[in-house]
């Protein structure tokens, strides 16, 4: 677990952080048909917390980092996206890993060995620490793992009810069904963040567990009529509906020859908040549907920028300018 935290070790540049994405990092391992191993640094949190930093936006990353190699790993590379880790120091607990087998459309199917790992290794009393630390917070982003793994789920949580009520709270579900056991516990903790969730990024996947009876698209329109928050559905290579308070709309994605698919959900949630963001919007201008459909049209750029490289790759704003 990490150690105990105060406010006077935070990085100190925490005043200045303008999104804090809480979540997990790991280790994506790759087989290759010759039954070799690519491992690659990822996990959804992590993907986003250095897309937002890389196009822009002050970002910091609440989540346990390991002081084991791989851990080495996950924070030089923190570093150089220029996000901040916003825990005072690392855990001794190992590194998280996600096997990941890509079918032959380059989409991800994920088993995980998380046992005792450093995914886990936020507590509630880290949580605290970070937000007194950063008592003015625009933006918070979470998802993926931080509404499974314990005590990381908790303070993921506690962190969200805490929150300034002008905050703007962003989620990107990102379900893992292989790692939930206890689906009506997770369904319920979830469905308690989306209350107060101001944006919901959701694919197909996620809609299809977490409303298995509906077609996508009725299930995105049901989940916003429940949570009245604005919804990002984006569904692969289809179109990206946009359900907002008083409209419904689409954008279109276009074709592009995928490498793989890994990161591409992460990154597109992430540019959508960075060009919201550096274009200094908040929580009102989600009913402008022009807006959020510009946002989304850079945010699947962007996405179709990483589908086009291997891995969790992540653009920078010369690779997504923002216009």
């Amino acid at each position: 677990m990490t150690s105990e935290l105060s406010v006077r070790n935070l990085a100190p540049e925490s005043s200045a952080i303008k999104v804090v994405v809480i979540g997990e990092s790991l280790i994506d391992c790759f087989a290759a048909a010759d039954g070799s191993i690519q491992e690659v640094i990822g996990g959804g949190p992590f993907n986003a917390v250095r897309a937002l930093a890389q196009l822009g936006v002050a970002a910091g990353f609440l989540g346990g980092i390991s002081q084991d190699a791989y851990g080495d790993k996950i924070a030089e590379e923190l570093v150089k996206s220029g996000a901040h880790h916003l825990l005072g120091s690392r855990t001794s607990a190992p590194t998280g890993i996600a096997n990941v087998q890509l079918d032959a459309h380059g989409s991800a199917t994920y088993t995980f060995t998380l046992d005792g790992s450093a995914c886990a290794a936020v507590t509630p009393e880290d949580a605290v620490a970070v937000l007194g630390a950063v008592p003015t917070l625009p933006v918070a982003h979470v998802g993926t793992l931080a509404l499974v793994l314990e005590p990381l789920a908790t303070a993921t949580e506690m962190f969200i009810h805490a929150m300034p009520a002008d905050s703007l709270l962003f989620v990107d579900p990102n379900c893992r069904p292989s790692i939930i056991a206890n689906r009506d516990a997770y369904s319920l903790r979830l469905m308690r963040v989306l209350q107060r969730a101001d944006v919901i990024k959701v694919s197909s996947e996620d809609l299809a567990y977490l409303f298995p009876e509906e077609q996508a698209q009725t299930a995105a329109q049901m989940l916003h009529r429940q949570t009245d928050a604005l919804i990002l559905f984006t569904d692969g290579a289809s179109a990206v509906w946009l359900f907002g308070r008083d409209f419904t709309s689409q954008v279109p994605v276009p074709k592009i020859d995928v490498v793989d698919t890994v990161g591409a959900g992460d990154v597109c949630g992430a540019a959508w908040l960075a060009w919201w963001l550096i274009h200094h919007l908040g929580r009102r201008e989600l009913a402008d549907e022009k807006l959020v459909a510009a946002a989304a049209v850079y945010a699947i750029g962007a996405a179709s920028w990483t589908c086009q490289h291997s891995g969790a790759s992540v653009p920078t704003l010369a690779d997504a300018p923002i216009l």
